[in-house]
Order: structure tokens, then C-alpha cells, then sequence
């Protein structure tokens, strides 16, 4: 059953008030049915900081008929008359050349440069869940959120461990397979190479997908490893206390850039770093291994991708103050987890968007047959994880955590996501909630909390499913 997905003033094309289904029909109209490769996706403004050259092609119209009007706010028009649904292009793009790359009634049509980042079109078999449904998992009332995590995964209660206990120790392949096991049911997936390879629940949706790397010969030399001397490097010169370095994700290094809301947030702000460590992260983020993640996440989850270009380009088009950590990047923020033997304990990322993807990469030295691999519990699943690949997941709602790798080893981690309560500031009109709701009559509260609670429900609509990409 789908139930209305309002969307916030979305593009001009695109009509208000859909289904997931009806959204998904008319995304897939606007950006080709063929999701295989990159240039089927509609891109929007993320990539003219790389170079991309436009041209414009008519809009297909869409009957008054087919929009309703929504009870949300309208979205603010300043002063000028510029509405702030027409996306800013993000930071450090000129003035001239934004004008002639803003949406009216003609669509961009992007055509890829050399520099522009591509998925394989090929990939492995999917790795099938029969025993596991993501509509089952539960977010938080409001829906754009995950559930706090206990601290605990529902195996391991299973197992009889205590959830009070204050301290839990990383999980080893031992605990998983072979006589003394602790816990039982899970699958392991090896590594069949860097191809991309689908993860599919028991309803054949699309729900995380193992991205691989570049099936290029000199990916390690060029690519992965200097990413992984640039974090050796980044180790060495950030400035982080030892109390900061013991956290509930586990005890390593990390420094955090981008964007964020919630946590008590009255609006969205840029995270804050020293001196020391800002000017660490701009050595990072300017390393050209980082930024080409993008085009796994439209290939393969391409309406929850439109969702997000939906969503961002209001968010930045509003406040041009903001700059996303990458041009041409989705996600607006990222987290470099510095190690040196970065092991994730059992966790929810519960503050991101609930149905949304976080990309995960892997960098270092290690063996990926003994350590570094990513369990989604869950699942009851347990994948291999090379360095240099890249796994995405609804990080907010599955419970995942890593095993550790071999002493003498150095593991390192790379993730970007975006924090669900950007696209709820966004669909409350740049408002606060409270603010929001006292704007509206209590029959629109309540419609609006109802609307809230079915978010995690039709985000899951948005999943494509495996036979809608070949």
C-alpha cells in the first residue's frame, strides 16, 4: 500500500501530492527508463562545479489536473522575486553562468566530461535476504529518522548478552561460524570483485548495495592508495583529544565535516572544527579519491536519488552560505574515521535520513579475509570488505557494525550522509517544527502528523526493485 508522499515544492515538472508509486512513474518519466548508466540520471546542479556542459531540451507539460495543492507553506521568495526553489548551483559558481543553467520550462540535458565520475555498468548476482523485509524495520515517529539505537542488536539479545553492559567487545568471525559460535543464521558474502553487486530484501527491493571500486588495473596505485596515505597523513596532524577518540561508534580518530541538523537544532549549521583541524580536512576533501561515490547511489537507488536532488537543491538554493563538502556530491556531510584500525561498534546512524543511502569506503592495509568486514545484523548478513570499495546502506535504520582487522594492520573509513532533519527544515518551509505547526490549523496538524508518520513507509516505496534496473 502506498500512501501520499507530499513533496516540498519539488521541480516545476514534477507534480505535488504523489504516491511513492505515482512519484516513481513520474521521476522515471523524467529521467529515461534505462538506469544502467550514469547519463540516464538527472545530475541537476551537482555537477557543473566538474566541468559538465548543458544544453536544454523541452520539458514534457504536466497538467494543472494532475497537482493538488498542499497544505505545506509555500517556500519563501525573496525580495527580487527569485524563488529559492530554483536551486543556487552551490558555492563558488558564477553569477553569469548560474543564470544560464537555472531551470524554467526547459530541463537540463548534462553531458558527461572526462572528469566526471562513472559506475560499471556491469555487476555480480544480487545477494538475496529471503528471510528479511526493510518495511518491517522501524524509524521514529516523525518518520525521517531512525530509532536510538540500544547499544544492542537483536542477535546478540538473542544470545543472552546483556544490553546494560558497559563495555562491548568488537565481534570476530569466530563469533559468527564454526563450533563455538555465539551467534547463529548469518550469511557470509565473499568478495567476487570490484564489480558493483545489489543487496536485495525478500520483496526483491534494492536496499544497500556493495559499489566495489573502479575495475581499473591501477585503482590501488592511483587512486586508493593515495586516499589512505592522505589519512595516515590526516592522523598525524589533526587535533583530537583522547576522550573524543573514544566514542559510542568505537575508539578511533574521526573529524566530521558538512552540514547537520537535529540534536536540538532551531536550523541547519555547518559543523565545527578548529583552526588545526579545518585546515586538515580541506587537504582531505580536496584528494580526488573522495569525491567519486555519486554515481553508484543514481544507478542503483536512482528515485531515492531524485529525492535527495529534490530536497538539496532547496536546501543549498536557500542558504548559499552553506558550501557542501563536495560540488559535486549529494550528501552534505561526510565523516573521515582516521583509525588507525577503524572498527565500528554495533550502531544506528538513528539522525540520518531514515530510507536515505550512506556511502561507507574502505582504505588501508589489511586483509579483508580476516578483518574489516561489515555486518549487517539485521540481515544476518556479513560482507567481505576490500580496501578501496564502497558499500551503501540505509544506515539510519540497519544496526551494522565491523569486525576487527589483524594486529600491525591499518584500517580506515569514509562516509557521507545527510541528516534527516535537513529534508524535514526543508519541508517545513526553512522553519523550526515547532514554528511550523503553529502556523497551521489544528485539521492541518493533523494531516501534516500523519504525513510525518507514513515518511519511513513510502521512502521505502521509493526503493527500486531489482527487475525495474536491468
Amino acid at each position: 500500500m502506498y500512501l501520499a508522499f507530499k513533496l516540498p515544492k519539488p521541480l516545476a515538472e514534477v507534480p505535488l501530492d504523489l504516491d511513492a508509486l505515482n512519484l516513481k512513474a513520474v521521476l522515471k518519466e523524467r529521467t529515461g527508463k534505462d538506469f544502467a548508466s550514469w547519463e540516464s540520471i538527472s545530475a541537476a546542479v551537482f555537477d557543473i562545479a566538474t566541468g559538465v556542459t548543458t544544453t536544454t531540451i523541452p520539458t514534457p507539460s504536466v497538467s494543472p489536473a494532475s497537482s493538488s495543492p498542499s497544505s505545506a507553506p509555500a517556500l519563501p521568495i525573496d525580495d527580487d522575486g527569485e524563488d529559492f526553489s530554483q536551486p543556487d548551483a552551490g558555492p563558488n559558481i558564477p553569477r553569469a553562468r548560474l543564470a544560464s543553467t537555472r531551470l524554467s520550462n526547459a530541463q537540463p540535458h548534462w553531458t558527461p566530461c572526462n572528469e566526471r565520475p562513472c559506475s560499471t555498468p556491469a555487476s555480480h548476482p544480487a545477494i538475496h535476504l529471503l528471510n528479511f523485509d526493510i518495511l518491517k524495520e522501524r524509524a521514529a515517529s516523525t518518520g525521517w529518522i531512525g530509532l536510538r539505537d540500544e547499544g544492542i542488536a537483536t542477535a546478540e539479545k538473542e544470545a543472552g548478552v546483556d544490553p546494560e553492559a558497559s563495555w562491548r567487545p568488537s565481534r570476530v568471525l569466530e563469533d559468527f561460524f564454526g563450533p563455538q559460535a555465539k551467534f547463529r543464521g548469518f550469511q557470509l558474502e565473499k568478495y567476487l570483485g570490484p564489480e558493483t553487486r545489489p543487496i536485495v530484501d525478500s520483496t526483491s527491493r534494492v536496499i544497500a548495495i556493495f559499489a566495489g571500486h573502479e575495475d581499473d588495473p591501477n585503482f590501488h596505485q592511483n587512486v586508493h592508495n593515495p586516499a589512505a596515505a592522505a589519512m595516515a597523513d590526516a592522523l598525524e596532524k589533526c587535533s583530537v583529544s583522547e576522550e573524543k577518540a573514544f566514542h559510542r561508534h568505537g575508539n578511533f580518530t574521526t573529524l566530521t565535516t558538512g552540514q547537520s541538523h537535529g540534536g536540538g537544532q532551531l536550523q541547519p549549521g555547518t559543523l565545527a572544527n578548529g583552526v588545526i583541524n579545518a585546515a586538515v580536512l580541506a587537504c582531505l576533501i580536496g584528494n580526488a579519491a573522495f569525491i567519486r561515490l555519486t554515481a553508484v547511489f543514481a544507478n542503483w537507488a536512482p528515485f531515492v536519488y531524485e529525492y535527495y536532488v529534490i530536497h538539496m537543491r532547496q536546501f543549498y538554493g536557500r542558504n548559499p552560505h552553506l558550501k557542501r563538502p563536495f560540488l559535486n556530491s549529494i550528501w552534505s556531510a561526510c565523516t573521515f574515521n582516521l583509525g588507525p584500525q577503524t572498527c565500528a561498534l554495533g550502531h544506528r546512524d538513528f539522525t540520518n535520513l531514515s530510507f536515505g543511502m550512506c556511502a561507507i569506503t574502505a582504505l588501508g592495509d589489511f586483509d579483508y579475509r580476516k578483518g574489516g568486514h561489515l555486518i549487517l545484523w539485521d540481515c544476518r548478513l556479513i560482507l567481505e570488505f576490500p580496501p578501496g570499495c564502497t558499500i551503501l546502506i540505509p544506515s539510519a535504520i540497519l544496526y551494522h557494525s565491523n569486525i576487527p582487522v589483524a594486529a600491525g594492520k591499518w584500517r580506515y573509513s569514509f562516509t557521507q550522509y545527510t541528516a534527516g532533519g535537513i529534508f524535514r527544515w526543508v519541508r517545513h518551509g526553512f522553519t523550526p517544527a515547532d514554528e511550523y505547526f503553529s502556523l497551521l490549523s489544528k485539521e492541518e496538524q493533523v494531516r501534516e502528523k500523519a504525513a510525518e508518520m507514513q515518511c519511513w513507509e513510502n521512502g521505502v516505496g521509493l526503493y527500486s526493485y531489482d527487475y525495474e534496473l536491468k
